[in-house]
C-alpha cells in the first residue's frame, strides 16, 4: 500500500481501517488541494475563439436576463464550458465583464464603418452624420442585441463603480465625431455644433429605446431625425447624381446659361443641352437640392493632378440665397485637405467671376468666349 499523496509506503495497521496518508501532512495537503483545487491546464490547446465562445455568452446573457444574472455558472453553461474553462480565460468576473463590454465596442464600430463605407457618397458629411446616428438605433439583429447588452451596463454601471470606469469614460469620443460631422455638413449660422451633438446622441439613444419597447417605429423615428438634422443643417444638401439627372441638368444648362450665351451671340438651346448630355458623368457630379427638391449640379471632374470644376449651375428662384457660395465653399474645403488644384473655366462678362475671384482663382487665359482660371489649395 502507498500514500494517496507522496505514494511512500504505508504500514499496516496493528488494528481499524487502513490508512490512506501516510502523515498528518500528507493529509493536511490532501485536504487543501480538495478546498482549492487548482486549475488544471487544457490536455490540448483551446481553441482561438474560445475567449470569444465565453464573451458572447455574456452577451447573451445580459441582453436576455439582464447583466446581475451574468455569473460565472452562469456564464459557462451558456458558453457549453465549465466554469474552470471560463476563470482559466479570464482573470476574474470583472476581467471578462471588461473584456466583454470592450469587444462590443469594437464589433459596433467594425460594423458601423462597413456600412458607412459602403454609402453611395462616404465622402458626404451629411449621410456620414445621419449614418452615424443610426448606428445608435437597433435597425436590425444586431444593433439591436448591442444596445440591449448596452443598456444592461448602463443598469449595472449605477451600482458597480468599477465598471462605471469603464463604461462611462471621461471624453465623449461619439459627441465629438458627431460635432466634427455637423461642422463638415454645413449648420446654419447660430448653430454651436457640440450642444447639438450632446442633444442628437442623447436624442436618438432615446429614440432606440423606444424602438426596443416598440413605442414609436423606424419609420416614425427616422422622420424625428430627419426634422433635427434640417433644423441644424443649413437648407441645401448635395445628392450624388445619376444617369436619370442628365435631362434635368440639361434644361437647367439652358436656362442658367441662355443670358450670358445671348449676349455673346452663342445661344443654341439644343446645342446647349447636347453638349451637357454628351459630356455627363454621374460618377463625378452631384445634384443640388433644396427643400428635398433638384434645385442645380456640379461637377469636379479629374484630370491628371487637377481637377475641374464644372457644371455649376443653379436654379435661378435659388439665386441670391447663398446656397451657391455655400456649395462652393465645400467643394473648396474638400480639395484644400486633399492638396488639390482646381481649375474652371466660365464665360467672357458672367458675375460668376467675381464669385470665383473671391475664392482665391486667378486667371490663366481668356478668349472671346471664355475664361479659365485655377485655385490652388490653401
Amino acid at each position: 500500500m502507498t500514500c494517496k499523496v507522496c505514494r511512500g509506503v504505508l504500514r499496516a495497521p496493528a488494528r481499524g481501517r487502513r490508512p490512506v496518508y501516510c502523515s498528518r501532512a500528507c493529509q493536511a495537503r490532501a485536504y487543501r488541494s480538495r478546498r482549492d483545487p487548482p486549475v488544471p491546464a487544457p490536455a490540448e490547446p483551446e481553441p482561438a475563439g474560445r475567449r470569444r465562445q465565453i464573451v458572447e455568452a455574456v452577451w447573451r446573457i445580459a441582453a436576455g436576463r439582464g447583466l446581475q444574472m451574468a455569473t460565472v455558472r452562469e456564464i459557462a453553461a451558456e458558453a457549453g464550458v465549465s466554469p474552470r474553462v471560463v476563470q482559466y480565460h479570464f482573470a476574474g468576473k470583472h476581467d471578462l465583464l471588461v473584456t466583454a463590454l470592450r469587444m462590443l465596442h469594437r464589433d459596433n464600430e467594425g460594423r458601423a464603418r462597413e456600412r458607412i463605407a459602403a454609402l453611395r457618397d462616404p465622402a458626404d458629411p451629411r449621410a456620414v452624420l445621419r449614418a452615424t446616428l443610426e448606428e445608435l438605433l437597433p435597425l436590425d439583429d444586431q444593433r439591436q442585441t448591442g444596445l440591449r447588452v448596452l443598456t444592461a451596463y448602463y443598469a449595472r454601471s449605477l451600482t458597480d463603480p468599477a465598471l462605471a470606469e469603464v463604461f462611462l469614460p471621461d471624453d465623449s469620443p461619439l459627441e465629438d465625431l458627431v460635432a466634427a460631422l455637423i461642422t463638415a455638413a454645413g449648420p446654419k449660422p447660430s448653430i454651436d455644433a457640440a450642444r447639438e451633438a450632446d442633444l442628437l446622441v442623447g436624442g436618438v439613444s432615446g429614440l432606440g429605446l423606444d424602438l426596443l419597447h416598440g413605442r414609436r417605429t423606424k419609420a416614425e423615428v427616422g422622420r424625428t431625425v430627419d426634422y433635427h438634422l434640417a433644423r441644424i443643417l443649413a437648407e441645401w444638401v448635395l445628392r450624388p447624381a445619376s444617369p436619370d439627372d442628365v435631362e434635368a441638368v440639361a434644361e437647367l444648362r439652358a436656362v442658367v446659361l441662355r443670358a450670358d450665351l445671348e449676349r455673346l451671340g452663342r445661344y443654341d438651346g439644343r446645342r446647349v443641352r447636347q453638349r451637357l448630355r454628351d459630356g455627363f458623368v454621374p460618377g463625378h457630379t452631384w445634384t443640388i437640392e433644396v427643400g428635398g427638391a433638384f434645385a442645380g449640379c456640379v461637377a469636379m471632374r479629374p484630370d491628371g493632378d487637377v481637377v475641374w470644376l464644372e457644371h455649376f449651375y443653379l436654379d435661378p428662384a435659388h439665386q441670391g440665397r447663398g446656397i451657391g457660395s455655400a456649395v462652393l465653399d465645400r467643394l473648396l474645403e474638400r480639395c484644400d485637405r486633399d492638396r488639390v488644384t482646381v481649375r474652371l473655366n466660365v464665360l467672357r462678362g458672367s458675375p460668376a467671376r467675381r464669385l470665383y475671384e473671391r475664392r482665391g482663382f486667378t486667371l490663366d487665359t481668356e478668349d472671346d468666349v471664355d475664361v479659365f482660371m485655377t485655385r490652388r489649395p490653401e
